[in-house]
């Protein structure tokens, strides 16, 4: 028995062993750390000692746990994509330190990302185009316009102060979530200044990207969206490709 998430099962699917990632899609997997102890043995023989040594570095055994959840569940999927043992995988970082896969060792190597909160883990891939994810599990015990305040632009400041109290913290976490997915697909995280940009915040809008001081002329290029997870978590993924189609697969533990 996999590890099955609990949240919103009838818009995830459990995907085939064999599975082809085409042009235009991006594939979403969630895996949920529950069922983590009853299968952590396998897990662990997925994962190289340099993994289990930076799990081990949590301090928080969640966090520990979700870290080892998170690097089995890549080395899985991207094995069944580039038809290759999990354990076999080598992975190079970019300068931002972004992971992907060495392109001198595995051919038409596709590009991922991965976020994890609370017990859940986010994995996205697409064949050919630069991808981002995040998920935060939503809090009501946070300051969100002061954190706003200091991180988001002044017009996403203040189309979040014109969101009603009692959404407030949602609509932050769907904003954060966003911008947090398009600075990874842009392969430089939070550094790349998360106030030179802005996304939209209110919940009945449309979500897109909408303004890039750094590079203006290519807002048009990015696919940005919500990844639905019901209210207790806020989610999106971003991609530099118009019209991208999502697919969103559970992760069950190999057996």
């Amino acid at each position: 028995m996999g590890l099955i998430p609990t949240l919103d099962e009838d818009a995830w699917l459990v995907a085939p062993r064999s599975l082809a990632l085409p042009e235009g899609e991006i594939h979403i997997w969630r895996a949920d750390t529950s069922s983590f102890a009853a299968h952590e043995t396998m897990l662990t023989r997925l994962i190289s000692a340099a993994e289990q040594q930076k799990a081990n570095n949590f301090r928080e055994r969640l966090d520990r746990n979700r870290s080892i959840l998170a690097r089995a569940a890549l080395r899985d999927i991207l094995g069944r994509y580039v038809d290759c043992h999990p354990r076999s995988l080598q992975f190079q970082v970019t300068s931002f330190g972004k992971p992907r896969l060495d392109p001198s060792l595995h051919a038409n190597t596709p590009r991922f990302n991965l976020s994890g909160s609370g017990t859940l883990v986010l994995l996205s891939f697409t064949r050919t185009d630069e991808v981002g994810v995040d998920v935060e599990a939503v809090r009501d015990d946070l300051e969100v316009l002061e954190i706003a305040r200091g991180y988001f632009s002044p017009c996403e400041f203040q189309e979040l102060l014109q969101v009603p109290a009692a959404c407030r913290s949602k609509a932050f976490f769907d904003g954060w979530t966003r911008k947090e997915a398009y600075v990874k697909a842009r392969g430089e995280g939070i550094g790349y200044g998360l106030d030179r940009f802005a996304v939209t915040m209110q919940i009945d809008q449309p979500v897109r990207l909408i303004s890039d001081d750094r590079f203006p002329k290519e807002i048009d290029e990015w696919f940005l969206e919500t990844v639905p997870l019901g209210p207790d978590f806020s989610a999106a993924i971003a991609a530099r490709r118009k019209g991208m189609r999502q697919r969103h697969w559970l992760w069950l533990t190999p057996v």
